[in-house]
């Protein structure tokens, strides 16, 4: 409901912020909250609508979906050691339609959210997003995760070579370099991502 009045109120006066800066806050507020279910895993893996995260990975507004990769952050951070099977299998699921449904959104956001300056918040995001398919590439090598269309994960995230693309522009860059690096490397480890991709230099330029 809090993202269906903000589009309202944004397609009405688009170029007035005053007109919808109060549902935007509602919003921001509304996902802060989603933070929370991620103590109670059970209701999270069982009843995340996916369909909203990925609307607002589009939203107009950099600092929410700064706000909404956080969140996903925090869901997957979940204490898999010392969690029973229900949770993992549920963490698992998740861990697939992530990287099925949601990678073009999150790696189209990296070029996005690098380049934004509004807020210090933004300067997070790249990183946070790294910080996402780190969490679900472990969640591959360690469950053997796939995803709807029978890849793996690291298939599915590397499946157009858009991320591969973005992470080796990146190799050389003084803020997060050395992060790209790890990320790629670790993608490039897996063999097939490796027999895919066998020569870099043919990747074709990164897409915002």
């Amino acid at each position: 409901k809090s993202l269906d009045r903000n589009q309202m109120k944004r397609a009405q006066r688009s170029d007035d912020p005053s007109h919808f800066m109060e549902s935007e806050v509602a919003l921001y507020e509304h996902i802060s909250t989603l933070k929370a279910i991620a103590a109670d895993p059970v209701r999270l893996y069982g009843h995340v609508e996916l369909d909203t995260i990925w609307a607002l990975l589009v939203h107009e507004n950099i600092d929410i979906v700064v706000a909404v990769v956080s969140v996903l952050l925090e869901w997957m951070e979940v204490d898999l050691v010392n969690s029973e099977g229900e949770v993992v299998e549920g963490m698992a699921k998740l861990a697939s339609r992530i990287a099925k449904d949601g990678a073009d959104y999150l790696v189209g956001n990296l070029g996005r959210l690098e380049s934004a300056t509004e807020s210090d918040a933004v300067g997070k995001g790249p990183d946070d997003i790294l910080s996402l398919f780190d969490t679900l590439l472990e969640m591959d090598i360690e469950y053997q995760t796939t995803t709807g269309n029978g890849l793996s994960i690291a298939a599915s995230l590397t499946s157009d070579g858009n991320l591969l693309g973005w992470l080796f522009s990146k190799m050389d860059s003084a803020s997060i370099g050395q992060r790209a690096l790890e990320v790629l490397t670790s993608l490039l480890s897996r063999e097939e991502v490796h027999a895919k991709y066998t020569n870099m230099a043919k990747l074709k330029p990164y897409e915002s």
